[in-house]
């Protein structure tokens, strides 16, 4: 399929919702906010991320328009965050400089990666979308799924 596009449409919430439904695939709601090239990619650290990260290294790295921050929700040890970053660089052949700054939880990951968002004045998210089954979505929640319903004008691209 490749990369399904959505403008957002406040008038039409159907959009958000099939958004969030597809899977294996990159699908982006495209939003209004004038530093669309200003990137935060927000990372688990898991498989997911190494799926984003291969995305974007064959999409938007190589266009030098895009800036980009990397960020983690701290989930567990500091020490673990950045040997699992180390690990991913490295499967990536991707240089030490790329950083990735760790975020302090206060225990709602996606509020938190809303603030890192907004305080950055980054136009465009990028995350990954574990695909959990409806039961334990209902029991844990969706990080992806709560980003998306607070998104102002950013843009955001999920990749699952």
């Amino acid at each position: 399929y490749g990369t399904v596009l959505f403008a957002r449409n406040p008038t039409e919430p159907w959009r958000e919702r099939f958004l969030y439904r597809h899977r294996a695939k990159t699908v982006c709601l495209l939003g209004s906010h004038p530093r669309w090239s200003d990137v935060l990619i927000a990372l688990d650290l898991g498989l997911v991320s190494l799926f984003v990260l291969r995305n974007l290294a064959h999409t938007l790295v190589p266009n030098p328009v895009f800036k980009f921050d990397f960020i983690h929700v701290l989930q567990g040890k500091e020490v673990e965050a950045l040997r699992r970053w180390d690990e991913i660089r490295r499967i990536l052949g991707w240089e030490a400089q790329v950083a990735l700054r760790l975020v302090p939880p206060t225990g709602n990951v996606a509020g938190d990666i809303l603030r890192e968002l907004r305080a950055g004045g980054h136009g465009t998210l990028v995350m990954g979308k574990r695909g959990l089954s409806r039961i334990k979505r209902l029991f844990l929640g969706s990080v992806s799924a709560a980003v998306l319903q607070r998104l102002d004008t950013q843009t955001l691209i999920l990749i699952d």
